[in-house]
């Protein structure tokens, strides 16, 4: 089990190199978005994309029990600033 620990954070850190740029947070925003994680889910299969989202934070290392406090203060420091249309800025993320 202590080789699968070593490879888990050895991947974690991987995924930390892809992702910790400008390039990187565009295109994590973008899968998220594919993903389902911004969206309510309808259907099984919506579901189990946005179950993946949530497991692909998991394998950066940011959505886990340990970060609740730290995601939630996070979210609460965006502005609640909306589009006209009703749809976020996140839309560009697409």
């Amino acid at each position: 089990m202590k080789q699968e620990g070593k490879f888990l954070e050895d991947m974690r850190l991987k995924y930390e190199v892809v992702f910790d740029n400008d390039a990187g947070r565009e295109v994590l925003a973008h899968m998220l978005h594919e993903l389902y994680f911004f969206n309510p889910v309808e259907t099984q299969e919506q579901r189990i994309l946005s179950n993946y989202a949530k497991s692909l934070l998991g394998h950066i290392g940011k959505w886990v029990g340990g970060n609740k406090l730290q995601i939630v203060q996070k979210l609460m420091e965006i502005p609640n600033e909306r589009e006209p249309d009703g749809e976020g800025k996140d839309e560009e993320a697409r």
